[in-house]
């Protein structure tokens, strides 16, 4: 049957990809859901909730709120949570039951704005719909509601996409930012990591440079790009010789000098080939490392999440359905390596094949997330060294 995965896991729904976004902007975030919603987010999503307590609130709706209304009864919960919580704003996070009713998320904030005070936004998630679209449209909302062209800059350098459902961790977000500052960025921060929220969410006219490193921001620093006219970059350095050239494009830039924002495809060359699985963004910029610095003649990328039209290759590959994986394998000469999640292992034709284990927590959740290696710069090119072994060009 179409559409039915057998043998992974449920992947990250768009819910959890927006209340990821959301969870350390400083507004309260409110889960509008039966419960089940909020668990696999908070139990199953994100570390960060095991690392202290957050503003967060799941409605807990029930089959009669549902058939008698729930808008006027959710918004008294609401302003009686935002009481004791507090928040920057409130916001509205969509399941598979208000979508089924239809709910009127404008009418319901503006409602909420009246009771507490508080700006109020909603994510018109659905729940059917994987992470990335989530936390574009999170992106999105939070742009549209809160972005002031008279705003003073709170950043000058915005680092968007960041997230855990990305194997983000402050660790790696945190030497992004440092890599940054040595480029010439002053004060750079990340949307929704290590404090970046709605003050350098305001002041994003006035951005030097907005640095994409998810497919989920591609829209937002393009849109930004056409409407400020703000430079921006795609992807981030793994690797000793992509930090170089990632750092001269970016300094470029700060200095007001033009710089291609996308990676530039190699000429094909002899060289083993490699398939990654996993997120666009990362992939492409694994992909630099392997072919820039690692000696590879072809690689491939196939995801299950979104693949953004402008920035693939003609051999990447969309994937839909879990045998999707295992024909397009078949379809293409044998593969000398293939990366991502492992369980993206279990779909493979020939379990035999050579796999590098890269947790993708949107496909794993918190079974692997642990194992996540920090690939920014130098410790990539060591990382994957080790593990490509004879592969690797020396």
């Amino acid at each position: 049957m179409k559409g039915i995965f057998h043998r992974l896991p449920s992947l990250a729904s768009d819910y959890s990809g927006a209340c990821g976004v959301l969870l350390e902007m400083g507004g309260l975030t409110v889960l509008c859901d039966a419960s089940g919603c909020a668990g696999s987010f908070l139990v199953l999503d994100d570390p960060r909730w095991h690392s202290g307590p957050q503003r967060f609130y799941c409605a807990a709706l029930r089959e009669r709120d549902i058939v008698l209304g729930f808008d006027q009864k959710l918004a008294g919960k609401i302003e009686k949570t935002y009481q004791v919580m507090g928040g920057d704003f409130v916001a509205l996070v969509g399941t598979p039951v208000p979508t089924i009713v239809a709910t009127d998320y404008r009418g319901l904030c503006r409602a909420l704005e009246r009771r507490t005070g508080a700006p109020a936004i909603g994510i018109g998630t659905t729940g059917l719909e994987w992470y990335d679209a989530g936390q574009r449209k999170t992106y999105e909302m939070l742009l549209e509601r809160f972005q002031n062209s008279s705003a003073p800059a709170a950043a000058d350098v915005h680092v968007i996409g960041a997230t855990p459902l990305d194997m983000w961790d402050q660790n790696q977000t945190r030497d992004l930012l440092d890599l940054l500052r040595t480029c010439g960025a002053e004060r750079p921060a990340a949307w929704g990591m290590l404090g970046g929220g709605l003050p350098e969410i305001a002041g994003i006219s006035r951005s030097r440079l907005n640095v994409a490193v998810s497919v989920s921001a591609l829209p937002i620093v393009r849109g930004l790009r056409e409407r400020f006219g703000t430079p921006y970059l795609i992807g981030y350095p793994i690797g000793e010789k992509a930090e170089r050239a990632w750092s001269a494009r970016a300094a470029a830039l700060l200095r007001g000098e033009g710089a291609q924002p996308l990676f530039s495809p190699g000429p094909a060359r002899p060289g083993p080939r490699a398939l990654i699985l996993g997120e666009q963004v990362a992939a492409e910029s694994l992909r630099t490392l392997l072919l820039g610095e690692l000696g590879f003649g072809q690689v491939d990328v196939a995801t299950y999440f979104t693949l953004d039209c402008q920035l693939a290759r003609p051999e990447d590959r969309k994937l839909v359905e879990e045998d999707d994986l295992a024909q397009l394998i078949r379809e293409r000469e044998p593969y000398d390596v293939i990366l991502g999640d492992p369980l993206l292992r279990g779909l493979l034709p020939d379990p035999a094949v050579r796999y590098v284990e890269l947790p993708h927590t949107a496909i794993s959740s918190r079974a692997f997330w642990n194992r996540s290696p920090n690939c920014l710069g130098e410790k990539g090119s060591r990382w994957f060294r080790e593990k490509l072994g004879d592969l690797a060009a020396k």
